[in-house]
């Protein structure tokens, strides 16, 4: 069985923050979007998170140990992407679901409405700030169960 097939899945280049994950991360670990100044930046995905896909090479702080600074790590995605048009301002690493005129606009998952559902379209890859900005959405379709 050969391990290079990705059924098609998009591999995007993300960035490591060594101030957040000093080790790096190795191959074949799950991601998620991260937060940290340096942008554009995965981190370790822990149980019960929303991760985005599985990276496809290490990365690893140089060999003196410098932990700081950032490393590039190629992440294949768990799905398809599209380019997006938002309804208003956009978190990167939100869920976003349908709005008015076709756009997305993000999801408040309530967790205190048990057996409801939430639509949902995918995950922003990146932030929208305005309305009619457009975004990178990694499809997920579908409903998320609260």
């Amino acid at each position: 069985m050969s391990r290079e097939i990705t059924l098609y899945a998009p591999k995007r280049t993300f960035n490591v923050d060594l101030a957040v994950d000093a080790t790096g991360i190795g191959e074949n670990k799950r991601v998620k979007l991260g937060s940290s100044a340096i942008g554009n930046d995965v981190t370790v995905c822990g149980s019960g998170e929303l991760g985005v896909g599985t990276t496809d090479s290490d990365c690893f702080p140089p060999v003196n140990g410098d932990t700081t600074g950032d490393r590039q790590i190629l992440v294949v995605l768990d799905a398809l992407t599209k380019i997006m048009v938002a309804s208003a301002a956009v978190t990167r690493g939100a869920n976003v679901g349908p709005a008015a005129s076709g756009k997305v606009v993000s999801q408040t998952i309530d967790t205190s409405a048990p057996g409801t559902v939430v639509p949902t379209i995918g995950i922003a890859l990146e932030a929208a700030t305005a309305d009619l900005d457009e975004i990178e959405v990694m499809m997920t379709g579908g409903y998320v169960p609260v």
